[in-house]
């Protein structure tokens, strides 16, 4: 093996592990991060950049959301018929779904269920 090879191959062992370890971390996965209840309208933190950085968050009036959708991602529906998107790792989403729930308690809740 050629020393590039090698530097390669340890840079992306390192970034693999560093990257799994961020995505399972609490600052990415803390509920109170990704949401931001603000009394009539909720903070939405949608992606794990906006939550490591702590990015301003996509702001909703909570009486605008009509539905949550539990899949691959956590959906929130608006009257308007616009989507936003919330990443979550298996291990989450039912927790982000919670949440949601408790945040927009009028609002129509779906699970699909995604293949493992």
């Amino acid at each position: 093996m050629t020393a590039a090879a090698i530097t390669a191959f340890i840079t992306a062992l390192v970034l693999s592990i560093a990257t799994k370890r961020l995505i399972n971390s609490e600052r990415i996965n803390d509920l109170d991060i990704i949401f931001t209840d603000y009394g009539d309208e909720v903070g939405v933190r949608r992606g794990g950049d906006s939550r490591f950085f702590r990015l301003s968050p996509k702001r909703v009036k909570k009486d605008r959301i009509v539905k949550i959708q539990q899949a691959g991602c956590i959906s929130l529906f608006t009257k308007g018929g616009n989507a936003i998107d919330i990443l979550a790792l298996d291990g989450n989403r039912e927790r982000i779904t919670n949440r949601a729930k408790e945040l927009f308690p009028h609002a129509e809740v779906v699970i699909i269920e995604v293949g493992r």
